[in-house]
């Protein structure tokens, strides 16, 4: 179903998440595309005389588009439009999204995964709409929240790996864990992690040569990017 926009809306403040949480997958696609389907929904509105300014939120606001209404442009913009690998700043996104709305009236329409930081905005913002493109439940996830390596100068050669593993799952889950080093395999082993629980996870191995350290979960979640460390 399209988003239902007022004709007599002539400016629109498209907020668009940009966080590591939209690529996880629902339904054959993950929560950005589907997210992105939505913005060339609401540019595709009736009124084509309507002005369109479209913002991702990422660690920083960033302008896709400045306001126009063209369309084609808008609709290029929002197709380059990639998705961030860390946590968005949607606090610091809305205080740019209140300047600009004193300048002028407009509607904001903001397209995201999470509302929880979003609530206090429809008192703050004459015309704001929220657009939430998680589904319905929550979608199992397991990942790597903490990840660290230390010499242990006692012992040559020798280093220890901290591998902190959360999960948001209703069962308890065991997963494989890998450290390497340049792809080489150093440790392995299967970790239980409780229900909606996190566990912290020591590795130790020796090896002289130098390089970069992984921590690889061998999982199929919702969301494959914290599945490294």
């Amino acid at each position: 179903k399209k988003p239902n926009l007022s004709e007599k809306v002539k400016k629109t403040i498209i907020v668009l998440d940009g966080s590591a949480s939209m690529m996880a997958h629902e339904g054959g696609e993950t929560r950005f595309n589907r997210a992105k389907r939505v913005v060339k929904d609401l540019i595709s509105a009736k009124d084509k005389n309507a002005e369109y300014l479209i913002i991702e939120s990422l660690v920083k606001p960033v302008i896709v588009s400045s306001w126009s209404n063209d369309r084609d442009l808008l609709l290029k913009r929002v197709d380059l439009s990639k998705c961030g690998e860390c946590s968005t700043n949607i606090k610091g996104t809305m205080k740019l999204v209140e300047k600009i709305t004193m300048v002028g009236n407009s509607r904001v329409c903001i397209i995201s995964d999470d509302m929880s930081d979003l609530a206090d905005y429809k008192t703050k913002l004459n015309d704001v709409v929220y657009y939430p493109v998680k589904s319905p439940g929550k979608s199992e996830n397991i990942g790597i929240v903490d990840f660290g390596v230390k010499r242990n100068f006692r012992k040559k050669g020798e280093f220890e790996v901290l591998v902190g593993i959360k999960s948001n799952a209703e069962r308890e889950i065991k997963v494989p864990v890998e450290i390497t080093l340049e792809g080489k395999r150093l440790a392995y082993k299967t970790v239980s992690v409780p229900v909606k629980g996190k566990v912290q996870e020591d590795f130790t191995f020796v090896e002289e040569r130098g390089g970069q350290v992984k921590a690889i979960l061998s999982v199929k979640d919702s969301l494959n990017l914290d599945n490294f460390g």
